[in-house]
């Protein structure tokens, strides 16, 4: 795969011309990816392609079922959701996490509408 692979650099641009990423809030599961892109930009050195807003959805998660932080696994059992694809695959993961994201929101309104 790393064979066909864009350049960390180009991915970079293309974050932050077509997805205007500097205005949005991302998220991740735990913190890890927020500081690896940093470390990675400021190794690199090119300009952090998000802005200051990140969304921890592991501590979001954890927080809102009132339970320890657990895995990208955990949480889809928690959930009573199948996990897809690869662990670790960052397309796989990033669906993962979105399931994860929409069925916490959905317990949360399906308790306040209770």
């Amino acid at each position: 795969m790393f064979d066909n692979a864009r350049s960390l650099a180009d991915a970079v641009k293309t974050f932050k011309k077509a997805y205007h990423c500097k205005d949005r809030l991302w998220a991740s599961w735990g913190d890890y990816d927020r500081q690896q892109f940093e470390r990675v930009c400021k190794a690199h050195r090119f300009g952090y392609p998000f802005g200051t807003s990140h969304l921890n959805i592991k501590s979001l998660f954890a927080a809102a079922i009132s339970a320890n932080e657990m895995g990208l696994d955990g949480a889809c059992r928690y959930l009573g959701q199948e996990m897809e694809g690869i662990y670790h695959r960052g397309d796989d993961d990033a669906g993962n996490i979105a399931d994860i994201l929409c069925g916490l929101l959905n317990r949360m309104r399906t308790a306040t509408d209770s």
